[in-house]
């Protein structure tokens, strides 16, 4: 059964802070995971029926992240879960 949080309104340029593992994210783009894939699998969204998975690429900064990997992609629900979970805390760019 999946897990239900409350909606948290991301947006370009807010801030996720990690502090267990040091490290500061900044949201950069949001985007439909299937929808971008599209151009190499005409048929992908056949397979995919509870709409589209948002993912935001995300910079990360700090003393752990890793030079050439400092951009990764999290899907919404999993951010919304690492911080629902105070896992991740989030502050809104203004």
């Amino acid at each position: 059964m999946k897990e239900k949080y409350h909606t948290i309104a991301f947006s370009k340029g807010d801030i996720l802070i990690d502090e267990p593992n040091k490290e500061i994210g900044i949201l950069l783009d949001r985007y439909d995971l299937f929808q971008a894939w599209s151009c190499v699998d005409s048929e992908l969204h056949e397979y995919v029926e509870d709409g589209p998975v948002w993912v935001w690429d995300i910079f990360w900064v700090g003393s752990g992240a890793w030079l050439i990997d400092r951009i990764q992609i999290y899907t919404e629900d999993g951010l919304t879960a690492l911080v629902s979970a105070c896992i991740l805390t989030h502050i809104k760019n203004i």
